[in-house]
C-alpha cells in the first residue's frame, strides 16, 4: 500500500532522496538499487536538483511531489492519496495526476483518491462523493 498524506510527513531528518530511497531499503532492495530507483523518481518529478535538501528547505509542492513519489515508488497494489495535488499549480497537479495514473495503469494498481479539484476527477474510472453522509456516484 503506498499512501499520499495531505500534509506531506516526510522524513525531516533525512533528505530528498534519502526519503524516496528509505521504503525501498526497508523493503530489501539493496542501497545502490533503492537509491537509482530514487533517481528515476527524481528525473520524472524534475526534482533531481533538490536530491540533497532536507524536507523543510523544499516549497510545499515540491514536498508534495516528493510524498506522491515515496508512495509510488515502491510499486504499490493500492494508493491512498489524500489532496495528492493540493499545494500544486495547475500545470504541475496535471503532470502529477497524470504520473499517478500512468504508474497505477502500468502497476495494476487500485488509487483511492480524495480531491476536490473537479477538473482532476474527470480523469478518473469511477468516482464517489460523499453527500448528506451517503456515498453517492459521482458522474
Amino acid at each position: 500500500i503506498g499512501y499520499v498524506f495531505q500534509n506531506n510527513q516526510l522524513l525531516e531528518d533525512f533528505n530528498v532522496i534519502e526519503n524516496l530511497a528509505l521504503p525501498l531499503i526497508l523493503n530489501g532492495l539493496s542501497y545502490k538499487k533503492s537509491f537509482l530507483e530514487a533517481e528515476k523518481f527524481l528525473r520524472i518529478l524534475k526534482l533531481e536538483s533538490r536530491k540533497n535538501f532536507k524536507p523543510g528547505l523544499l516549497s510545499g509542492g515540491e514536498q508534495q511531489r516528493v510524498s506522491v513519489a515515496r508512495a509510488l515508488i515502491k510499486k504499490p497494489q493500492i494508493l491512498i492519496a489524500d489532496e495528492p495535488t493540493g499545494s500544486l499549480d495547475e500545470n504541475t497537479s496535471n503532470a502529477v495526476f497524470n504520473l499517478i495514473l500512468d504508474l497505477a495503469s502500468k502497476n495494476k494498481s487500485i488509487c483511492i483518491i480524495a480531491t476536490h479539484n473537479l477538473k482532476l476527477i474527470k480523469k478518473l474510472d469511477l468516482c464517489y462523493k460523499i453527500e448528506k453522509g451517503l456515498l453517492i456516484e459521482y458522474n
